[in-house]
Formats: structure tokens, sequence, C-alpha cells
């Protein structure tokens, strides 16, 4: 597994390199190889290089740390907005919101129900005055 490691470590140095120079080459960021694509008959997802679990899991510290210093830069000079949270609601409080809208939702049913009742009778009243 170390071999392995070392030797992975060591391919993808080479291959950040040979970006970096391809970079230099082209002077833009991005490179466009649909045309190599294309002639190797091969698809984007083929050439797709994976960042190894490994890799994350060690720099996992050190993404957390960045994250938070780059929040905390934020903050302080006001382009992020600290996020209040309310907290959390009581099993009375859930319940009591629960038969609010019951109470509601079986209004609006009433009420459309009375609604047709009223539609009705005044069909009816209308087809005995004919």
């Amino acid at each position: 597994r170390i071999l392995i490691r070392k030797i992975l470590d060591n391919t993808i140095g080479r291959f950040l390199e040979i970006k970096h120079e391809l970079v230099n080459l082209d002077l833009s960021e991005f490179n466009y190889y649909d045309n190599i694509l294309l002639e190797n008959k091969l698809l984007p997802m083929d050439v797709k290089v994976i960042i190894p679990r490994y890799y994350r899991r060690e720099r996992a510290e050190d993404f957390k740390y960045k994250r938070q210093f780059v929040e905390d830069v934020l903050k302080k000079l006001g382009y992020l907005e600290e996020e209040e949270k309310e907290p959390p609601m009581t099993e009375t409080e859930a319940v009591r919101l629960i038969q609010i809208h019951e109470r509601a939702r079986q209004g609006r049913l009433r009420a459309q129900f009375m609604k047709e009742i009223r539609l009705q009778k005044d069909k009816d009243r209308a087809g005995k005055q004919k």
C-alpha cells in the first residue's frame, strides 16, 4: 500500500506539473480537449480525474480550518450574515400548530361544502321557477 500510495502521489504531482505547463503555453486557465477526445473516441467521463479518498481524509482538518477562516473573514467584512437559529419547537407548540392547521383545513372543507349546498339550492329554485 505504501508503494502504491507513493506512485499515486508522484503521478498526481506530475499531472499537476503538466497542467501548469499547459496553462502557461495556452495562456488560459482552461484547456479544451474536445478534438483529442474525439480522435481517441473517449468521453469526458472516461478521462475524469478522481481525487483519492485518503487525500481528502488526511486533509479534512486543513480544509475545515481554511473554510472556517474564510467564513470568519467574510463575517468581519460584512459579506456573510450570521444565521440566527431559532430554538427547536417544543412538543406542545408542535401539537398546537398541527391543531391550528387541521382546524383551518376543516374550515375550508366546510366552506366549500356550504358553497356547494347553496349552489344546489339556487339551481333547485331556478328549476322550480321555470
